[in-house]
């Protein structure tokens, strides 16, 4: 399944980001043939959200919209077959295969090897990501443009798996603030994705215009309109949803954090 395969991908990707101070050093080079994956794989998520975007589109418009936006639709048909092409050959190429044995043979390597305790690495990997998130938010609270609310979305994502991949250590007291970040993470995930389709419209308005019509860039304008008022509907949202996770529950996660923090920096294992 494709969401599966992207949403893995990124999890691991961002595991390793995490726990890249105690984990072999290995695993950080792996991450730019992990990012290549996700790359391809996203391009086809991108083309399948504009798609279904579309078909709602064409729902609730007139008969006459819904065959001016005919040609847009084939023509995201066809940009999605080739991503798909591209995202099989990747996964069919002799550098994924030497992905999947790099990554395997560092787990096999690695298996019984001697790590810092979870409970006293985990708080400077919460922390130090909290951090992050609460300056994006500072930025977009100031009035940040599309990239800037990417750059949030990116750390929210960070902050959420960092809460996920230690709930163990603290249990009962992340699922507050997992739910909160996927909250503020919905949110911008729609922005992002009204963004992105934004920039698509414009780009086959200017470079293929000839393919589609007169109706259908017409079509294409107005879809354009809606994706920036639901944009601009966003924006003023994004910052109350975000200061929700400096709230209570963190305050108390934050306090395990603070008491729990080793004196000493906890050191990158040596490659072998």
């Amino acid at each position: 399944d494709l969401h599966d395969m992207r949403v893995a991908s990124r999890r691991l990707r961002a595991a390793i980001a995490l726990f890249e101070g105690v984990l072999p050093v290995e695993a950080a080079q792996l991450r730019p043939d992990l990012a290549w994956v996700g790359q391809r794989i996203g391009e086809v998520r991108d083309l399948d959200v504009q798609l279904a975007q579309l078909d709602e589109w064409a729902e609730l418009s007139p008969e006459a919209d819904r065959a001016a936006v005919a040609p847009l639709r084939a023509l995201l048909r066809d940009q999605r077959a080739d991503a798909r092409a591209k995202m099989l050959l990747a996964l069919d190429s002799p550098r994924y295969e030497r992905l999947v044995r790099r990554f395997g043979r560092m787990l096999r390597a690695r298996s019984g090897a001697r790590t810092a305790p979870a409970r006293a690495a985990a708080p400077e990997l919460v922390l130090r990501r909290h951090r992050k998130l609460r300056g994006y938010t500072k930025g977009v609270a100031r009035g940040g443009d599309p990239d800037a609310y990417h750059q949030l979305r990116i750390a929210a994502k960070r902050f959420r798996y960092a809460l996920e991949f230690l709930s163990d250590v603290y249990p009962g007291e992340t699922q507050a603030l997992v739910r909160r970040t996927v909250a503020l993470q919905d949110l911008l995930g729609g922005y992002q994705d009204a963004h992105v389709a934004t920039a698509r419209l414009r780009h086959l308005a200017t470079e293929r215009a000839g393919d589609l019509g007169a109706s259908t860039i017409f079509a294409m304008g107005e879809m354009a309109e809606r994706y920036h008022a639901a944009m601009e509907h966003t924006r003023p949202q994004v910052p109350s949803v975000a200061r929700k996770l400096n709230g209570k529950a963190w305050k108390r996660l934050r306090k395990r954090l603070d008491a729990a923090r080793p004196q000493a920096p906890i050191r990158p294992l040596a490659p072998r």
